[in-house]
């Protein structure tokens, strides 16, 4: 994770995807290889986050279609 960077839980996921592409764009535009270390940096920490998200929400829907919530033991 890149040591100056905002907790990005509390982030919205596509302001999140929206500064990954721009992060993106810089990374190519740019040829200073150490502001292109940086920028990777803040490119994995977007990504991790983004895939925190996706695994939560594959395991809330994976929850969610589990058979015990379907069978009623009353």
């Amino acid at each position: 994770m890149h040591p100056l960077m905002e907790d990005l839980t509390i982030e919205k996921t596509d302001v999140i995807q929206n500064r990954l592409e721009e992060l993106t764009k810089k990374y190519w535009s740019t040829s200073n290889m150490h502001v292109k270390e940086q920028i990777i940096l803040a490119i994995d920490t977007f990504k991790i986050e983004l895939d925190n998200r996706k695994q939560q929400e594959l395991k809330n829907i994976s929850h969610e279609k589990d058979l015990d919530n379907l069978i009623n033991i009353s």
